[in-house]
């Protein structure tokens, strides 16, 4: 591993550096995890403590178990490591024999100590090493593209794909297979790709292809190359396209029907003869001595339409008198008469260089730039008249020239970006424009400056151009005409031709598609000449592809499109399983079969016993005034569902008074619990459950210091233990415990979300970067039965006046960063009516609310907060967010959409273990979308958990052993149930003690027989505390505790 080294400082009292470090057992290979062992040294004369050590790396291929690892305490003048592994993974495509350089920063406290080292990657590595093929414009040709192994390990037998986005190119055999590829080893295809290239093609472009590679497990590579120029190019030939799809005719394209026609329409005020009388810009010149900047000015113009340019839409333009313009008001500012080559950096963005170079008017009593819309014709005109090149009014140039922008809504584009036409009245002589040596650069630029078409600059231009003279024009278009035919045809079904596919859609590349009609007819009128690829799709049939060629100057006929059916059909509707409540796994599947002629395309989701899908919708709305009953107004924040005790809690302040207010589901006040003040400042906003004990965040503005500590409470609401967190911030401060509760997840709610351990030490960090962000996490919780494996949730929500409705519902998984937005609420902005209305304030939480074994939704609650506190009227509310389906097994969820071929099947859905719930019958569905008739089939799904399922009545085949298996749950507020086994059918008791050792409840004494055994337990009957459960049986014993908490 190369080592770049630590940054040299000078004498410190502790200075980090990096010594030693090296790969443990294994070298850094494609799709393979390794331990990295660093060796540190302190260097300085005091011991270092606390130490903390960053990774990042800019290559995506590399990963680190943790991109923050503590690093033991080391004494001055010893060395080192880390408390922990760290263990980099490598993707399984990236590139052999890579240099990936890791940087990392040793922190403690403000202190920071950086260094970097690189790590080489072992594997393949993929370049094309010679394309192997001619193409010509209206032929077919073949590609025998030969590919280098430059990395160190051989691939496997390799599928490839071709593929290409070129609109006027085909790949006609697009899948080959290459023999495995040595390391240093070129291979060729075992045949040759075919591909065919319109007669529509512009001659001299480059053609990007992708190869998509694979081995069929883990290594995947997508290797991109060129093919080209294709064709050759002279004079006459359209210039481009852009890497956007804009294209350059000049009036000399006489071939091409998209060529411009010079066609001066005069708008100068001036002018005598003039056409129309335009508007005059009266520009604001600059009060400056530098001579550059005397005669150089820029206005901004409002257009009279909007303007779509290089996909952006514009409202306004600003224009210069150094011959160009730029979308948007931004140019204003651009003055500068230094014409700088296209594409690339300098000048105004989103530009467009009709002439543009120095200028000044020839006479500023009789010239000038104009401007004026033509409503009749959907046009907008801007004029130079009578320029001269800058400081150079002797030469008598008078040049004038026009840009001309058509309006997109009239003169549509396949793209909807807007026409445009540059015209040169005056183009100025060749002996003057040598003269002055500032030639002017004509062509189009996007916005960053990174694609465009560059006509002239510098007295040069391309092949397809030419020296531009008076009375010439440029054309600017993603639209291009050629020769002109027609075309019409028929969609009829597969099954019978006699039938005809009315309301299918027939869409064109880079054409708007078309409906069919009653009979399945359909016709295209003045395509352009060429071989077009249809895709063709009605509801309740298969997507299929179609060649249509269109040949100039005629009305073609066509053979019938036949479109082909798929039959879904579900084996079992509905789907009924038996499972024993114990460790015991079984899949419950859905066998998905497709009995028609097409391809059904499917996508299934897990909906609600009814059928139902969820849908986020509220299933309970109960006022904190109401829950809390204290006179005046109760401030509510982040509510805390407790799966053991099935209680609520939710933190509040009413005038000077801080509670915790315990509610039962049906937002009944149990009792309250005072929050701890250790000064007058704070105030409770979030809740956790470690899985025995309840803590709390607060909120804290004495001396500035912000949000500091997580605390511990006892059922009083005293303070026993505390987790310091490393955010001074002044927002509420969400937090969830991990299973277990060894862990903990924080965010400071805009930029970072971490987990610690219980000391406080950090372990996993991550910026919160989810595009389209709105403002705030205000709530975190965790649901370790996600569907998605995705347990971590977080509710955002956004403050702008546009969005300050919205509540973000997103989805986040800690063990690989992957994430998802789940749903978008809208909140109700207003809570009361008329002038007592209460404007939304804010929203706090994301409990995961656990429905008990007799419903079947999970919900996600919050409190929604309404007005000021003075005038409180907030609202505890649940929503929807999920069936109620703990019993299944993460990770094993399949099949849940894709392609069923005809006369083929797929099986859907996920493995399930009922230990810990209790016998019973449970529901879901399977909703399975697809392009069938019907839209869906709802497959209800029916669970039994029953002791006796899967086995015979011979007792010697239950494989039991004596004990107890499971309590839940455990905390419980009033209700539990117990599940114990036997081997042998003989006298068994199932006893309750407290801790003093009295039996205080016998909930079973008789002889069962061999297996498993359910006992509910009802508490209500004893107070709260803890209590020992005895199994005692011929002799033998199994006990357990378990808290009954009220």
């Amino acid at each position: 591993i190369p080592f770049l080294a630590s940054p040299a400082v000078g004498e410190q009292d502790v200075n980090i550096v990096l010594e030693g470090f090296q790969l443990v057992e294994g070298e850094l290979t494609n799709g393979v995890s390794v331990q990295l062992e660093l060796t540190f040294r302190n260097s300085g004369g005091e011991d270092a403590n606390n130490l903390l050590a960053s990774f990042t790396s800019d290559n995506d291929c590399l990963s680190f178990s943790a991109n923050q690892v503590p690093i033991d305490a080391i004494e001055a003048g010893q060395t080192g490591g880390l408390s922990r592994e760290l263990i980099l993974s490598l993707d399984s495509d990236c590139h052999g024999g890579s240099l990936i350089q890791v940087r990392m920063d040793v922190n403690s406290g403000d202190s920071h100590w950086l260094s970097a080292f690189e790590v080489v990657t072992s594997g393949p590595n993929l370049v094309i090493e010679d394309p192997n093929g001619v193409l010509e414009i209206g032929g077919v040709g073949g590609l025998n593209t030969a590919i280098a192994n430059i990395g160190d390990i051989d691939t496997g037998e390799l599928t490839a794909e071709l593929t290409t986005s070129h609109p006027y190119v085909r790949i006609i055999v697009p899948n080959q297979t290459y023999q495995p590829i040595g390391a240093d080893q070129i291979v060729e295809p075992d045949a040759p790709f075919t591909v065919s290239v319109d007669e529509l093609f512009f001659p001299g472009s480059i053609i990007n292809f992708e190869l998509l590679l694979s081995d069929g497990e883990d290594y995947n590579a997508v290797v991109p190359f060129d093919v080209g120029p294709v064709g050759e190019v002279s004079a006459g030939d359209p210039l481009g396209p852009d890497d956007f799809g804009y294209i350059c005719f000049d009036s000399r394209d006489e071939e091409w029907v998209d060529h411009p026609v010079y066609d001066w329409v005069e708008i100068s005020s001036d002018e005598r003869d003039a056409d129309f009388p335009g508007t005059k810009i009266d520009f604001e010149f600059p009060d400056r001595q530098e001579a550059w900047d005397i005669w150089n000015s820029t206005e901004v113009v409002d257009l009279p339409f909007t303007f779509r340019y290089y996909g952006t839409d514009y409202d306004s333009i600003s224009i210069c008198t150094n011959g160009w313009i730029s979308m948007g008001a931004e140019g204003a500012e651009n003055r500068s008469p230094e014409d700088w080559a296209i594409p690339g950096p300098g000048g105004a963005d989103a530009l467009l260089n009709v002439y543009h170079t120095d200028l000044e008017a020839s006479d500023p009593s009789l010239s000038g730039v104009y401007y004026h819309y033509l409503e009749d014709e959907s046009k907008f005109i801007v004029e130079w008249y009578n320029h001269d090149f800058g400081g150079q009014t002797q030469l008598r140039q008078n040049l004038t020239f026009q840009v001309i922008l058509y309006n997109p809504s009239v003169y549509s584009t396949p793209t909807g970006d807007g026409e445009i036409e540059f015209h040169y009245k005056v183009f100025g002589e060749m002996g003057a424009l040598e003269e002055v040596r500032s030639p002017p650069s004509i062509g189009i630029r996007n916005l960053d400056a990174s694609d465009g078409l560059q006509y002239y600059h510098n007295y040069e231009f391309p092949p397809q151009a030419v020296q531009p003279t008076d009375e010439f024009a440029l054309k600017f278009t993603t639209a291009v005409q050629t020769v002109k035919g027609s075309a019409s045809g028929r969609v009829v079904q597969m099954a019978n031709r006699e039938i005809g596919v009315p309301g299918a859609t027939v869409d064109l590349h880079r054409v708007d598609g078309i409906l069919t009609d009653n009979d399945g007819g359909f016709r295209f009128e003045n395509l352009r000449e060429g071989l077009y690829i249809a895709t063709i799709n009605a509801p309740g049939y298969s997507r299929i592809e179609q060649e249509i060629r269109i040949v100039g100057g005629e009305d073609l006929v066509l053979e019938p499109i036949l479109l082909p059916r798929p039959e879904p059909h579900v084996v079992a509707i509905p789907l009924e399983v038996n499972v024993r409540p114990d460790a015991s796994r079984t899949r419950v599947d859905v066998t998905l079969e497709n009995h028609g002629m097409g391809v059904l395309e499917y996508s299934a989701e897990i909906g609600l016993a009814d059928g139902r899908a969820v849908d986020y919708r509220s299933v309970s709305e109960l006022s904190i005034n109401d829950m809390f009953g204290i006179e005046g107004y109760t401030r509510g924040y982040a509510p805390l569902y407790v799966p053991e005790q099935d209680l609520i809690y939710i933190p509040a302040k009413n005038g000077d008074q801080r509670i915790i207010g315990v509610f039962n589901r049906a937002g009944e006040l149990q009792r309250t619990i005072p929050q701890p003040m250790e000064d007058e400042y704070e105030e409770f906003r979030s809740l956790a459950w470690d899985g025995e004990n309840l803590w709390g965040s607060f909120q804290s503005f004495n001396g500035g210091d912000g949000i500091t500590s997580l605390l511990m409470l006892d059922a009083e609401g005293a303070i026993v233990d505390r987790i310091v967190v490393p955010f001074a911030f002044y927002k509420s401060l969400p937090f969830v415990f991990s299973p277990g509760g060894e862990t903990v997840y924080v965010t400071e709610a805009e930029e970072a979300l971490l987990e610690m351990d219980r000391e406080g030490n950090i372990l996993q960090f991550w910026n919160i970067s989810f595009p389209g962000r709105l403002a705030e996490v205000t709530g975190l919780g965790y649901y370790p039965y996600d569907i998605d494996g995705m347990p971590l949730y977080l509710l955002e929500i956004g403050e702008e006046d546009d969005i300050d409705t919205q509540l973000r519902f997103i989805k986040f998984n800690p063990e690989n960063g992957d994430w998802k937005v789940q749903h978008v609420f809208q909140a109700e902005a207003e809570n009361g009516e008329g002038e007592d209305a209460l404007s939304l304030r804010s929203t706090y939480g994301a409990t995961v609310i656990r429905s008990g074994y007799d419903a079947d939704v999970i919900s996600l609650g919050v409190v929604q907060t309404y007005g000021r506190s003075r005038e409180a009227n907030d609202m505890f509310i649940e929503r929807e967010i999920s069936p109620n389906i703990g019993f299944m097994v993460p990770g094993t969820i399949q099949n849940m959409s894709g392609e069923v071929e005809p006369d083929g099947s797929v099986r859907l859905g996920f493995e399930v273990e009922g230990n810990g719930w209790p016998e019973g019958e449970y529901g879901w569905s399977y909703i399975i979308r697809h392009n069938a008739v019907g839209d869906s089939i709802v497959v209800p799904v029916t669970l039994t958990l029953d002791m006796e399922s899967g086995f015979g009545q011979d007792a010697g085949e239950f494989p039991v052993e004596f004990g107890l298996s499971s309590v839940y749950p455990n905390p419980f507020n009033s209700k539990t149930t117990i599940q114990f086994g036997v081997d042998k059918a003989v006298p068994t008791t199932l006893k309750v003690f407290d801790l003093t050792g009295r039996v205080v409840k016998v909930l079973y004494d008789g002889t069962p027989t061999v297996g498993w055994h359910s006992i509910a337990w009802d508490g209500a009957d004893i107070p709260s505390g803890i209590y020992v459960l005895q199994l005692e049986s011929a002799g033998r014993y199994r006990a357990v505790k378990t808290a009954l908490l009220r």
